[in-house]
């Protein structure tokens, strides 16, 4: 299986700054595509090693990309790295230099924090993306071409009652209606990281340090709302819909009693 090196990029003034950096297999390569509102980025590895290295290592480094970058292909020549460490040895050391004080290092804290939750949600999101592939999205479309072929037009809004029917009325299909609220419920968790993910970073990507009274005052909003989209409750969507629930166990039963009654026969 082919594989594919991409760098989540924000651009920050005339730069860009690199949230993340995943290898991902070629299938996932149409979903970078889809994700049009980030600057998503072939990279060369050599770059990647740097940054797993950085990130293994809990090195305080911010990867900044130039803003004429390769566009087919992010290599070193396009980067150059910030040390966190040494810029604060510098603002200690050098009070006089005008063009380094505290409040300006608080303001690059801040926005690599704003960075780092990004990151964090990235990473949360991509190992999930097993649940949400090319073979789970046509399997999802057969199978409701299938209703339709039999009569059923499923949608969001009669879906019960069109469970409820097929449960009732055409026990052949009972066990590709379990696969369809499978393949179903994975799109829609997909769906929601996705649409989590696009409001928090509308809503935290124009924060301004200098809209605070502290740089403490700063990082708790930014928690205040890492919270509000936090990702884990959007994986439990299954819990959130109890009929969904109902029906799969019927089914269940339904599938278990057809199967005793042919092994009594």
């Amino acid at each position: 299986m082919a594989l594919k090196t991409y760098a989540f990029l924000k651009k920050e003034g005339d730069d860009y700054t690199i949230l993340d950096i995943k290898i991902v297999p070629n299938e996932i390569d149409s979903i970078m595509k889809f994700q049009n509102h980030d600057l998503a980025y072939l990279i060369d590895y050599n770059v990647y090693e740097l940054w797993k290295d950085a990130q293994i290592n809990k090195k305080p480094l911010i990867f900044k990309v130039k803003k004429d970058f390769d566009q087919n292909l992010i290599t070193l020549n396009d980067i150059y790295i910030i040390n966190l460490d040494e810029l604060k040895k510098k603002i200690k050391t050098e009070d006089k230099n005008e063009n380094l004080n505290e409040e300006d290092l608080n303001e690059l804290l801040f926005e690599e924090e704003k960075n780092k939750i990004l990151r964090k949600y990235i990473n949360y999101f991509f190992p999930r993306l097993d649940f949400f592939d090319i073979a789970n999205t046509i399997k999802l479309m057969l199978l409701n071409n299938k209703f339709n072929s039999k009569g059923y037009f499923i949608t969001d809004e009669n879906q019960e009652e069109i469970f409820i029917d097929i449960i009732e009325k055409n026990e052949e299909l009972l066990e590709d209606l379990e696969k369809f609220i499978e393949y179903k419920t994975n799109f829609e968790k997909f769906l929601n990281l996705f649409e989590n993910y696009t409001l928090l970073k509308e809503e935290i990507e124009y924060l301004s340090y200098w809209e605070f009274d502290s740089l403490d005052d700063a990082l708790s909003k930014l928690k205040e709302i890492y919270e509000k989209y936090n990702p884990n409750p959007i994986l439990n969507i299954e819990k959130d819909k109890e009929f969904l629930l109902k029906i799969k166990e019927e089914i269940k039963k339904r599938i278990k009693n057809d199967k005793n009654k042919e092994n009594k026969k």
